[in-house]
């Protein structure tokens, strides 16, 4: 493998360029099963099927909730410390005990949401659990998954885009996994939508290597 293949594989980021509008998956099927596919490459494209919409006025709604949810969680306490609630029959702390798990499940609902509202119109995508996420000119966010067709003889499985195994980082952030071939039928994710076959390195981490 040449090393403009080799930098290419190191080029790797959680961000890319481009938008919804100019990807296309395009495909270099292997005619010979003894053919090498090193040089082959594959290009991440929209799975039409995936993609939705999620309006402005979704996400900022509930990111809304969690922000009204802590507001009311400060005042509680402060009330507490006062003893306001304590007057009015309140058993100190018991308030706390109450509105703590409400607003941690609000937090834990909302997470995605609130991540949303903080995203520019930069044309850029930003992967997060699997899926792609872009801002629109209207402010609304496009989600969908980037997929391309596996290149492998005699494969039709599907190269999904997952977080790269820990032994691989920093030098990958993301890899393409195919559905059919799994760990054997493995590509590169570059900042361009390109990938290239490649083996990594799936062990788990030992103690040593999160010790160093």
């Amino acid at each position: 493998m040449s090393d403009n293949i080799n930098k290419q594989q190191r080029n790797n980021s959680a961000e890319f360029s481009g938008t919804i509008t100019n990807s296309t998956i395009s495909v270099n099927q292997n005619q010979d099963g003894n053919q090498s596919i090193n040089e082959k490459e594959i290009e991440y494209a929209v799975d039409k099927g995936s993609y939705r919409e999620i309006t402005s006025e979704e996400y900022k709604t509930r990111s809304s909730v969690f922000y009204i949810s802590l507001a009311v969680f400060a005042l509680g306490v402060l009330a507490d410390m006062l003893g306001l609630l304590t007057y009015l029959g309140f058993s100190h702390g018991i308030i706390i005990l109450i509105l703590a798990p409400i607003c941690w499940l609000i937090s834990v609902v909302t997470k995605n949401d609130r991540w949303m509202n903080g995203l520019y119109h930069n044309n850029k995508s930003y992967y997060r659990d699997g899926r792609w996420y872009e801002k629109l000119p209207n402010n609304d966010v496009a989600v969908y998954y980037k997929r391309a067709g596996c290149i492998y003889p005699r494969c039709d499985g599907v190269v999904n885009i997952v977080p790269a195994p820990p032994r691989e980082h920093p030098n990958h952030t993301l890899v393409g996994k195919c559905s059919v071939g799994g760990l054997q039928h493995t590509y590169t994710v570059d900042f361009n939508s390109i990938g290239y076959p490649h083996k990594f390195d799936w062990r788990p981490l030992t103690q040593e290597n999160h010790d160093v």
